[in-house]
């Protein structure tokens, strides 16, 4: 199972057409303020806003890879099923990643120019939050069912929009299945892992 990861950076899934799941005009943001609790001026004349006021600083346009995760708040709930049904959308056929270490590590060897850093993101409610957000690992909780781990690679001299990353085989960290097996599979999985723990 030889693999190639799809880098992009952050902010293109601003623009990104007809597509739901991947499309999010909040990518990248620094800062989302309440209009009741913020005044806009300019020229000295005070602008009215309505609803949530988002900022973004410019500095922040990383390559982003994303990846859906189950957690130990999936397991502890019994959350069925445990990959979000929605989740189709990004394809049919799925990559499951039993070490996620391993995985990792191979991400991180094969991008010698180092500045990598992998988390889950964290959900915030835009119509409340006020203040700083991480513009990488915050987004709005709409897209909480994504349940999104993202590895974010800080290459400052890449001058593309997209980068590919070959990692070689996954075999010793994974396995691929069809979407419509996908529950089915991590539901054994995690099953077993258990019993011989």
């Amino acid at each position: 199972m030889k693999a190639k990861f799809f880098f992009q950076r952050l902010k293109n899934y601003r623009n990104i057409e007809n597509d739901r799941q991947r499309k999010d005009e909040g990518e990248g943001l620094s800062q989302i303020l309440q209009s009741t609790d913020t005044t806009v001026t300019i020229n000295n004349e005070v602008i009215q806003t309505v609803g949530p006021i988002k900022v973004d600083e410019g500095t922040n346009n990383p390559f982003i890879y994303c990846i859906y995760a189950v957690t130990k708040h999936h397991i502890e709930n019994r959350q069925i099923p445990t990959v979000h049904p929605s989740c189709k959308e990004f394809g049919d056929t799925a990559v499951v990643i039993t070490k996620p270490n391993q995985f990792f590590s191979l991400i991180s060897n094969n991008h010698l120019a180092g500045g990598i850093t992998g988390k889950m993101v964290d959900y915030l409610d835009y119509q409340a939050h006020h203040g700083d957000i991480d513009p990488v690992f915050n987004k709005s909780n709409n897209y909480n069912h994504q349940s999104e781990y993202r590895i974010k690679i800080a290459d400052r001299v890449n001058p593309n929009n997209t980068m590919t990353l070959k990692v070689g085989s996954l075999e010793e960290c994974g396995f691929i299945c069809k979407f419509s097996e996908l529950n089915k599979k991590i539901k054994r999985k995690v099953t077993v892992n258990l019993v011989q723990a």
